[in-house]
């Protein structure tokens, strides 16, 4: 079974570009998919919600292992002086990092430790904080431990490690169900989703892969109410979770995607499906790993439907140009700490380590997607706003999203006319030279 004649066609499109990517990507497992806490997830949160276009281009934070390996030989160093006095947060700090080196045995050690300071700790909101962030890394780094031993189901013994860490998640989301940009709540549904596959198993044939949804009644459910926060936490399992290279998780992005009407965003996220399909990824989805193909016909068809006329090719142009510009800033940061690295400097006790960093900028949007960009992030401002002035999560979509799109005005018809001719004629001479 192979991609369909259409989806082989969009990918082609984009694939001319995808060629100078190659060069600058060099082959690396697939990592684990959860959500961790440590220093750097905080950093994130006060930058606020990551852009869906940075994070599905992949132009957001990646560090090396010696990043990793700097952190944990100082807390190792501070541990073996005097373990009382090393902060619970830098605990957290050394779990994560050695997660992040692939080292399990070890991140889950640092969690024993983190535990029986824990058991020392007054009661408090110190204690509170870090009961939540202790249960939400030990239940990821035990799920993480279960992808990295082969994601085996074939004997229950073998889902121990996910059958715990769940009630871990369970458990955090009980003493933060806020936190997190609620991350939490959707590695929850994807161990659910993992744990116990929907029952409709689809034939091998199937254009459309049962994503993290599938494990509860979305059909059944309203969509703003229940999962008005998914593309936000979603994203948040991208940027600080792992998941950047989950055909998975990608595929709950873009269903999420399509209901909040992000048509040009969700065809956006469908490239990354077939990058990730192409690289080698395959779902976790039980009935049908690892045969799936993502981005079949009718999937890509849906999408396009929604979008106007061009808007298909210009964002595919995009995403190209966008990868190739995302890995080569990734490779100028990658360059620039290394060299820092040298010098016996590192973020977490160096204030000014960036400081001479100068990053390259990424491609400009393509017009016909940036409707649906400065959307999205009118929305999240209002958002913002909304919560800051006291409003709930749920009053807030009442307040700024109608139950119907509301209808175009005719007079943006020219315009947009104009606009569509352009992105043909621009992608119409790129092809000729």
């Amino acid at each position: 079974m192979g991609l369909s004649p259409s989806s082989w066609a969009a990918w082609r499109r984009v694939g001319r570009g995808l060629l100078v990517l190659a060069a600058l990507l060099c082959a690396s497992p697939q990592p684990a998919r959860a959500c961790l806490w440590d220093r750097d997830t905080l950093a994130a949160e006060a930058r606020d919600a990551p852009d869906v276009v940075e994070v599905v281009t992949g132009r957001f934070e990646r560090n090396p292992p010696q990043y990793y390996e700097f952190r944990v030989e100082r807390i190792e160093a501070s541990w073996r002086r005097a373990p009382q006095e090393v902060p619970l947060a830098e605990l957290d700090d050394a779990a994560v990092a050695c997660d992040r080196l692939g080292r399990s045995g070890d991140a889950l050690a640092w969690m024993r430790r983190k535990r029986a300071r824990l058991d020392m700790t007054p009661a408090g909101d110190e204690r509170a904080n870090h009961e939540y962030r202790y249960h939400a890394n030990l239940g990821t780094l035990l799920a993480h431990r279960w992808i990295r031993r082969g994601a085996k189901r074939d004997d229950p013994g073998e889902l121990q490690d996910l059958v715990e860490g769940r009630r871990h998640i369970a458990r955090a989301i009980e003493l933060n169900p806020d936190a997190h940009f609620g991350r939490e709540r959707y590695q929850l549904l994807a161990m659910d989703w993992l744990l116990d596959p929907p029952r409709d198993k689809p034939a091998l044939s199937a254009t459309r892969l049962p994503t993290i949804f599938a494990a509860r009644d979305v059909a059944g459910a309203d969509w703003r109410s229940e999962y008005d926060d998914a593309v936000e936490g979603l994203l948040g399992l991208i940027r600080l979770g792992a998941a950047w290279r989950s055909i998975d998780i990608h595929a709950a992005l873009h269903e999420a995607l399509n209901h909040e009407r992000h048509y040009n965003l969700s065809y956006l996220v469908n490239l990354r499906l077939l990058e990730l399909h192409e690289s080698g990824q395959r779902t976790l989805y039980r009935p049908l790993a690892p045969y799936y193909y993502p981005g079949e016909e009718a999937s890509i068809e849906r999408v396009e439907l929604a979008l106007l006329p061009g808007a298909a090719e210009a964002i595919e142009a995009f995403y190209a140009d966008a990868r190739v510009a995302a890995e080569r800033w990734h490779a100028q940061r990658l360059e620039y700490m290394e060299r820092q690295f040298e010098r016996g400097l590192h973020p977490d006790t160096d204030p000014d380590f960036w400081s001479d960093f100068e990053a390259s900028a990424p491609p400009e949007l393509p017009g016909a997607g940036a409707l649906a960009v400065e959307l999205a992030q009118q929305r999240e401002r209002e958002h913002r706003e909304a919560l800051e002035h006291g409003a709930t999560r749920a009053r807030w979509r009442a307040a700024v999203e109608p139950d119907e799109p509301p209808p175009r005005p005719v007079a943006l018809g020219v315009p947009l006319l104009f606009l569509a001719i352009g992105c043909g004629l621009t992608i119409a001479m790129r092809a000729r030279g």
